[in-house]
């Protein structure tokens, strides 16, 4: 059985629908009960080692992923909140991994890990020193860390899965609603506010190629690396907003004044995309068919 923490938020969802997809036992969790359709759920909060503990004694886990996090509004804003939540738990659920002998751990890490480069700096790799902006990214870069000292003190095979904008149709995350908005208002119509500069170039990537990356990485027999960055395309901020217009007449996209200083622009995902054979599909592709037929 797989356990993902988060397996309710916006990439969570898309990743539980994915693993079940294939035929997968997994088990979600969240701090209030949810309902569960094809998958188990169970009430937890990673801050609670004993909780967690108890999450392990009821249900058969052999692998997991970790995506529960305070995203970055949050963490940069509440940096106390982001320890316990983004490191304790993070270190709650490995420790639990050495205790139980859980056989996989992957980490949903994020971009922000890396740090900003400028445009004519990238693309980056993984093989590219990490030098994080704000309080997320340093949460984000620490726990990567703690994931590859538990893997050479305790042999749990573990891995990061690096993730960029995810965009795709659901539940609106509050500080960045134009994600979902641009799916779930492409036939209803309406405004969408991006909050980024119309010039910006920004690393963006559908939830669904996301989650098929991340489960390959859990399910593989081996895992060759300790760092992945998940597929993602580069694109101007204009250039999406005027696609979506062009679909969709009834929507009218408007933008802010946001830069992009927490991440880099523009990432090499060469080394998952080979090592999984994976084909992510362009953003415009997905975009045309959740227009067409709305799934």
């Amino acid at each position: 059985m797989i356990l993902v923490t988060g397996g309710y938020g916006f990439q969570g969802t898309a990743l539980v629908r994915t693993l079940v997809q294939m035929g997968k036992k997994v088990l979600s969790i969240s701090r209030k009960p949810r309902p569960a359709q094809g998958f188990e759920s169970a009430v937890c909060d990673v801050r609670d080692k004993d909780s967690l503990v108890s999450v392990f004694d009821n249900y058969p886990i052999t692998s997991i992923v970790h995506l529960v996090s305070l995203l970055t509004t949050n963490s940069n804003n509440y940096p106390d909140q982001a320890i316990r939540i983004n490191v304790v738990g993070t270190l709650h659920l490995l420790e639990i991994s050495r205790e139980r002998g859980i056989k996989r751990f992957i980490y949903g890490s994020s971009y922000n890990a890396a740090g900003y480069r400028p445009l004519n700096k990238c693309p980056i790799d993984e093989t590219s020193e990490p030098t994080p902006d704000g309080f997320y990214g340093e949460t984000k870069r620490f726990n990567e860390k703690l994931c590859i000292s538990f893997k050479h003190l305790f042999g749990i095979e573990s891995a990061s899965a690096r993730m960029p904008i995810l965009v795709g149709p659901g539940a609106p995350v509050k500080t960045s609603t134009w994600r979902a908005d641009i799916f779930n208002m492409i036939k209803s119509g309406g405004e969408i506010n991006i909050s980024f500069n119309p010039n910006e170039v920004i690393p963006i990537a559908h939830i669904t190629d996301t989650a098929e990356a991340i489960a390959q990485m859990v399910l593989a027999p081996r895992l060759k690396h300790n760092i992945y960055y998940t597929p993602s395309e580069s694109m101007k901020v204009e250039k999406l907003g005027k696609f979506i217009e062009n679909i969709s007449p009834s929507i009218k996209v408007k933008y802010g004044k946001k830069l992009l200083r927490n991440m880099p622009p523009k990432v090499d995902c060469s080394r998952i995309i080979k090592e999984f054979n994976l084909h992510p599909v362009s953003l415009f592709k997905r975009l045309q068919c959740y227009q067409g037929n709305g799934d």
